[in-house]
Order: C-alpha cells, then structure tokens, then sequence
C-alpha cells in the first residue's frame, strides 16, 4: 500500500504541504503548490489539497501521478500512446461540457 493511502500518515502529508505553503507564499516565482509525486493516488491527497487550497485558495494544486483531488496533472517520461490517450479522454470530456483537468508532461526527456 502507498504512504499516500495509508489514514495513519495523512497529519504528514498535511503538515509537510502547509509548512511548503508557509515557508513559500510570498516568492512571487511560485505559480501552482506540488503535492510531491510518485506516491500514488491515495486519499491522503485530498486532505492535502484542502490544507494548501485553505492557505492559498490564488494557485492552482499539482500532483504528479494523474491526482483527482489536484487542479494540474503530470506524468513523467509517459510514452506516445499513453499521452494520446490521455489527450483523447481529456478531448472527449471537454466535449460534453465538463470541466477538464489541464495535464503537463515533465521529464519527457533527460
């Protein structure tokens, strides 16, 4: 199971994002809060996007690993046909009207 997943380090994930938020708001090179990556995509995120959202509701969230509970989405190094999919999902719901999640590649290339 992923840390991320697990209710018994959800006060960490909380505290280690509030204490980012904290530390950083006023950079004004600062454009969206990272929840981290590669942690999965457990319920702990959900208290850890509330947390910084209640702290600086002015930026968006981003979470590498496709989080739900983030307003930007990454994946690092996907391959062609997993980021045509991704598009084409994206695409298809944009078309009914609902809202989409914008998605960023990082670390495409090293």
């Amino acid at each position: 199971m992923a840390f991320s997943s697990e209710p018994s380090w959800v006060k960490e994930f909380t505290e280690r994002s509030e204490n980012m938020v904290r530390r950083y708001e006023n950079h004004a090179s600062i454009v969206m809060w990272s929840l981290g990556n590669e942690y999965g995509n457990g319920i702990n995120f959900k208290s850890d996007a509330a947390a910084v959202k209640k702290l600086d509701a002015t930026r968006p969230t981003h979470y590498e690993g496709n989080s739900s509970y983030c307003d930007v989405t990454s994946y690092m190094s996907p391959d062609v046909q997993w980021l045509e999919r991704v598009g084409t999902e994206r695409l298809q719901t944009f078309q009914t009207g609902e809202p989409v999640t914008p998605h960023v590649v990082c670390e495409y290339a090293h």
